[in-house]
């Protein structure tokens, strides 16, 4: 089995592997971001086969940047073999090299293998619900998480929820949050509608 990023060139591989487990609408969004130059992507091969994919980008907020992974998605007949938490945890060791120390992530409640998953990567689980719906909003706005229940958070410097509330929070960084979802979120659904 290997990992390696290959973002662009493999944007073929990705679109397949989230059409064929998720959606052809989660594929539409996790390609148009590639497209577009703002996540970054890898691929596990299983000797020539493309087995799963994973899909991220860096906010550029301050005082600390957010690696947010917007999608890991795992063929169904290759499930249940660590595939998804080493596409994680190479998530994260490329987004360490980039100096990030706090991952966000987010899924549905029913979605039990990655929520297993992201707990045992030392993710902490806060339900969306329970969230003031300010930073709810904003959660959903850096995330492109309309459909998701659950939020994760991973820090190397114990960052916590309130901390994340405040960085969220600042004007500054809701101002880089707010372009950054009308670009991968807001405009390309604007471009689906337009489509229909």
């Amino acid at each position: 089995m290997i990992i390696e990023e290959c973002n662009i060139e493999c944007i073929d591989d990705v679109k397949g592997v989230i059409e064929s487990t998720l959606s052809w609408f989660h594929a539409y969004y996790a390609t148009t971001c590639i497209e577009l130059g703002r996540c970054r992507a890898v691929v596990c091969r299983d000797k020539d086969a493309i087995v799963g994919v994973g899909v991220f980008y860096i906010v550029e907020t301050k005082p600390m940047r957010i690696g947010v992974i917007y999608y890991v998605a795992v063929e169904k007949d290759s499930r249940g073999r660590g595939i998804g938490k080493a596409i994680e945890v190479s998530i994260e060791e490329l987004m360490d090299m980039e100096g990030i120390e706090l991952y966000i992530a987010t899924t549905r409640l029913d979605n039990i293998a990655s929520r297993k998953m992201l707990k045992e990567l030392g993710y902490s689980e806060i339900l969306l619900e329970d969230l003031d719906d300010d930073v709810r909003e904003i959660i959903e706005e850096v995330t492109c998480a309309y459909e998701d229940d659950v939020l994760y958070i991973k820090s190397k410097n114990n960052t916590n929820i309130e901390q994340l509330r405040g960085m969220l929070l600042d004007r500054d960084n809701h101002q880089k949050i707010r372009e950054l979802w009308n670009v991968l979120c807001y405009s390309p659904w604007i471009k689906l509608r337009r489509r229909r």
